[in-house]
C-alpha cells in the first residue's frame, strides 16, 4: 500500500463521513456501495487503515485485500470528535493564558 501524507484535518473529514454513516444505519456500520465509493480513493483506505491502527475503527476484511468490506466504530472513535474540540480549547486556553501572563509579568 503505497504511504500517504495524511493530515488530521483529512482524518477529521474521514471520521465526520464514517461516523455519518455508522450512526444512520441500524446494523451501526458503514458498508455497501457509500463505503465501496469511499474506497476507491487509496488514500482514503490509507487513511481508514490509519485510524484503525489507532484503536477508532475495526475493519472487517476478507481474501487479504486491503480494502475494508464493513467498517465498525470503537469507542474511541465515537469521542473523536469530543477529543478534538477538547484540544482546540485547550489550546486556546493555553494561548490566552500565556497572553495575559506576559501583559501582568512584563
Amino acid at each position: 500500500m503505497k504511504k500517504y501524507k495524511i493530515t488530521e484535518r483529512y482524518l477529521d473529514k474521514c471520521m465526520e463521513i464514517i461516523t455519518e454513516h455508522c450512526f444512520s444505519n441500524p446494523q451501526q456500520a458503514f458498508f455497501g456501495e457509500e463505503l465501496q465509493k469511499f474506497c476507491s480513493d487509496s488514500k482514503n483506505i490509507y487513511a481508514l487503515h490509519y485510524l484503525a491502527s489507532m484503536d477508532e475503527l475495526r475493519l472487517v476484511l476478507t481474501d487479504e485485500s486491503t480494502i475494508p468490506t464493513v467498517v465498525y466504530l470503537e469507542k474511541k472513535g465515537i469521542l473523536h470528535s469530543y477529543v478534538r474540540r477538547e484540544k482546540r480549547c485547550s489550546a486556546v486556553k493555553g494561548f490566552i493564558v500565556g497572553v495575559v501572563a506576559t501583559i501582568f509579568t512584563g
